[in-house]
């Protein structure tokens, strides 16, 4: 059997040994490979017959050197290790490649892959499963695969249809990214998916964000007028980014031939007057249209005996395929209901008495987390140590309160007297207080921060928080009530709010209603135009009863009037105003429990009516907050560890994207196309 290492003389032939000098004089002695020219520093036995096995296998077997079958193996990467046996374990090459990726995703940092630990794990599979060795530089050719695979996914799932989106923006350990959420509805559930995350080096401009948007929509294939909704905080920035996107709606309305998504610089005066007379022109044109109309109506009436049934039908279908003229966007701007909350709050945690209360709050727990106070607490497993609250979320403020009333009793027991004084029982009376009045709000903070919330949902929780509010009767309640009822006037002016309202069912027995007679009015209209949008969208008209197999094959059996009121009715589209009166019969005919799935119950009723089940769920996945982007965030800080602070911006973007979408991948089998490693 040969021998594994050679004696240092057996292998003098094959090493040549050399006196450097370095530029300071220092003089080392290292052995060069005859083969291939390296210096070896280290000359001892065991690594010049390593280094022949390594990288010369051809030349080691002259030597004499190989595999000792009955001990030992060496590897390819030179490593030594005991025997193992073999195993039976079902595996898929994607699955595999997508758990890897998924790695990264979660935390790992890219240089794990070059261990040899790991190595020894996953180099079996890999050669059972044919694939390249997976190391620090082709695993991002792995992750670009997924990421191209998610993003086919995203556009095959919301292809043709009516998209709600939600961006924000965020600094994490000095990295400022741009997160764009998408929000749709999807066999009776809401369902977000991650758009973008991407990393901004500019200025935070509404053009600039603006732009951006553009670049994510149209990587996803998404036309402006697909976009019902944008969801963003109150940023002067952000507001005025709405207002472009839908200023750009309002410009692909205008002029169809410019749908594709682009950069819109600010409207001067010109392009003004030339929109002005862009809708001069429409009008002059659906006038000439409703016109001609009338005459073809009048030329639909002749004589009885010269009917034809052929021509009667080919006009129908004619006027089927006339798509109606919109020059009115849809897209609305939704302000953040959980911003929203918070501002309210912070309006009346602002004032002096309350600001100077919660400043003697974070006095107290300063004191409490220094010594010799905090080693009691450290000591005293069973007692939970006070924090101070965070400047940007007023919730933290609640629970530091609620934290330091919990402890009251372990904390006077240790107050000196002189503090003891300045913290008096009129101290803990307003502690109490405080905690009791402003429990219900922080309830519907933590409610509204759920992902998939809908704007019934919200209402509700809201009204929930309200009613006991007044029920309290407090001036610190009606205080917080008040600055709640002060800030809702711009969601009952916002009509894809009064839209989603005005669609669920579980809100139509309130008395009195919640939405006036105005509101009413302008919720259909926004569902009209709406409605008229998703028509154009999918480029024909279908109509709203399609005729079953047996009405078709027993016209055999009825007189030719009754066959004319048949051809009518299977080619008639939908009207408008057939439309809108199904819309008004909403608030009248439907009525559910609070505890009901609406989307469920317009999920069902696709059966019954599938153009206005559609637009029901159109309104209803309209998303009232962007808490799904600051979850994206958060991965931020977990993917930028100490190991992976200098990750370039692609790598940080795509690992980002995969990390907020892992629920697609983990859902869905996706086969990817790895571009092969050139040689």
């Amino acid at each position: 059997m040969a021998k594994k290492v050679l004696e240092k003389s057996e292998l003098e032939s094959a090493f040549t040994r050399k006196r450097i000098e370095n530029e300071e004089g220092k003089v080392t002695y290292v052995s060069e490979c005859n083969f291939c020219a390296k210096h070896l520093k280290c000359e001892t036995k065991y690594n010049l017959s390593r280094h022949l096995i390594i990288k010369h296998k051809e030349q080691a077997e002259e030597y004499g050197l190989g595999l000792d079958s009955e001990h030992e193996a060496v590897s390819a990467a030179g490593e030594v290790y005991k025997k193992v046996g073999k195993i039976t374990i079902r595996m898929d090459k994607d699955l595999f490649i997508s758990c890897l990726v998924q790695w990264v995703a979660e935390g790992l940092p890219i240089n794990f892959f070059s261990k040899i630990c790991v190595n020894r794990i996953l180099h079996p599979l890999e050669d059972a499963l044919k694939i390249n060795h997976v190391n620090r530089h082709n695993i991002q050719q792995h992750i670009e695969a997924v990421e191209q695979k998610l993003v086919k996914c995203i556009i095959d799932e919301i292809k043709n249809r009516m998209v709600c989106i939600k961006a924000d923006i965020a600094s994490r350990k000095g990295r400022c990214i741009l997160g764009v959420n998408l929000q749709i509805i999807v066999r009776g559930k809401v369902v977000v998916r991650t758009l973008a995350m991407v990393e901004r080096f500019g200025r935070n401009t509404a053009e600039n964000v603006y732009n951006e948007i553009l670049k994510v929509l149209e990587k996803f294939k998404i036309q402006i007028n697909q976009v019902y909704s944008i969801t963003t905080d109150n940023g002067s920035n952000f507001v005025k980014a709405s207002r472009l996107l839908r200023e750009a709606q309002q410009k692909c309305l205008e002029c169809p031939a410019d749908m594709s998504s682009g950069n819109i610089s600010e409207k001067d005066d010109s392009e003004e007057e030339f929109e002005e007379e862009v809708k001069e022109m429409f009008d002059q044109r659906e006038q000439l249209r409703v016109a001609d109309q009338d005459l073809v109506n009048d030329a639909e009436n002749p004589e009885p005996e010269l009917i034809d049934f052929s021509d009667d039908q080919s006009v129908v279908v004619e006027a089927e395929d006339e798509l109606p003229v919109i020059t009115q966007p849809h897209l609305t701007g939704i302000r953040c209901a959980a911003h929203d909350i918070q501002l309210s709050v912070n309006d009346i945690l602002k004032k002096r008495s309350l600001a100077n209360f919660l400043a003697k709050v974070r006095k107290l727990v300063k004191i409490l987390t220094s010594q010799p106070y905090v080693n009691s607490f450290n000591m005293n497993k069973t007692r939970k140590k006070p924090f101070l609250d965070g400047e940007t979320r007023w919730g933290s403020a609640h629970l530091m309160v609620q934290r330091i009333l919990d402890e009251k009793q372990f904390i006077l027991s240790m107050l000196s007297t002189d503090l003891l004084k300045d913290f008096s029982d009129k101290f803990w009376t307003m502690v109490d207080r405080f905690v009791y009045v402003t429990k219900p709000l922080y309830l519907l903070t933590k409610r509204i921060q759920e992902e998939t919330l809908i704007c019934g949902t919200m209402y509700l929780y809201r009204k929930e928080c309200c009613l006991e509010l007044e029920e309290m009767e407090d001036p610190l309640s009606a205080q917080l009530y008040e600055a709640l009822q002060k800030r809702q006037h711009m969601w009952f002016q916002n009509p894809a709010f009064l839209s989603a309202i005005y669609v669920d069912p579980r809100l139509s027995d309130f008395e009195p209603p919640i939405l006036s007679t105005e509101q009413k009015a302008t919720a259909v209209e926004h569902l009209m135009k709406t409605w008229k949008h998703i028509r154009t969208s999918q480029g024909t008209e279908e109509p709203t009863e399609k005729p079953s197999t047996s009405a078709s094959t027993n016209v055999t059996n009825l007189s030719r009037v009754e066959k004319l009121l048949m051809t009518h009715r299977q080619t008639r589209p939908s009207d408008s105003s057939d439309m809108e009166k199904r819309l008004k019969r909403i608030s009248l005919d439907l009525s559910l429990p609070l505890n009901a799935d609406v989307l469920i119950f317009w999920e069902k009723r696709k059966r019954e009516d599938k153009e206005l089940s559609e637009l029901a769920l159109t309104a209803l996945q309209t998303p009232c907050t962007q808490v799904s982007v600051e979850r994206s965030f958060n991965g931020l800080s977990q993917i930028l560890t100490k190991s992976r602070m200098k990750l370039g911006t692609v790598p940080l973007e795509q690992i980002l994207f995969i990390k907020s979408n892992k629920d697609l991948l983990e859902s869905s089998y996706l086969p990817f196309e790895v571009k092969k490693e050139e040689t």
